[in-house]
């Protein structure tokens, strides 16, 4: 395992080499990953370009029935629930996130987590929780294609305390879905488009204070709710909806 992992890392490392000689053209998705991409000096480069990856806001410019969404995945209509979405990886810090919610039910013992996604670690992250005796209050989705129906219809307030991410896509569509939005302060602030919605905390803060920010945030939140048009039309209107790329990119290959 160990020499199959090195070779992947030295091919990657001659790739981007290979890269960085002879390419013409490159496409960053954000800030973050241009540096990791093409280097810290990236933007002095012509041959690199930033086009920044956004969301179907379509998807999100809905009614959904909370309660039917809810029924079906076993939840109660007045539960509260924190939802993330994510790859089971190491980038997205799994297990942080049952250490976070098993502080949280010492707070409130009726809330719930929703984890949507699949991924190499899931089973591990499955008896993490067993460990811990939190299992019976989580609800493992798998893969699902619903995720905008699951944000505006299952979740109350979204958490993910990446350990590094290139954008942190989900998060444009948690804050498209009016979520507020609990973040590690290592995500790129370009994902950052409704601030009022954005809460940033360092992972060294611990799962206890993570517990009680997430509990807070969500109570001042709760009642300071923003239209869901005034959401929309601000995601519309920034580099980060999908149709702006899309016509960054099909200009590129029409030249």
């Amino acid at each position: 395992i160990y020499r199959s992992g090195f070779i992947r890392r030295a091919y990657y490392i001659y790739m981007k080499h290979l890269v960085k000689k002879y390419a013409t053209l490159g496409i960053a998705g954000s800030t973050q990953a241009g540096i990791s991409l093409f280097g810290p000096k990236w933007n002095m480069d012509h041959r690199w370009q930033l086009i920044k990856y956004g969301i179907n806001v379509d998807h999100f410019n809905k009614v959904v029935n909370k309660e039917t969404i809810r029924k079906k995945l076993g939840i109660t209509s007045d539960s509260l629930i924190v939802g993330h979405v994510g790859r089971f990886s190491e980038a997205k810090n799994h297990p942080f996130i049952i250490d976070v919610f098993s502080e949280i039910l010492k707070i409130d013992s009726s809330i719930r987590l929703l984890l949507v996604g699949d991924g190499e670690n899931l089973i591990d992250i499955k008896r993490l929780a067993q460990k811990k005796k939190v299992e019976d209050k989580i609800i493992f989705t798998g893969l699902r294609h619903d995720i905008a129906e699951l944000m505006l219809g299952a979740m109350d307030i979204f958490l993910i305390p990446s350990l590094w991410e290139g954008l942190g896509l989900v998060i444009i569509e948690a804050q498209a879905a009016g979520l507020p939005c609990v973040l590690s302060d290592i995500i790129p602030k370009e994902a950052d488009i409704i601030p009022d919605l954005i809460c940033r905390i360092p992972l060294s803060e611990g799962a206890k204070q993570w517990a009680k920010k997430i509990i807070n945030f969500y109570d001042m939140k709760h009642r300071q709710e923003i239209s869901q048009t005034k959401i929309l039309s601000a995601i519309i209107n920034s580099p980060l909806n999908f149709q702006t790329g899309k016509k960054k990119l099909e200009s590129i290959y029409s030249k």
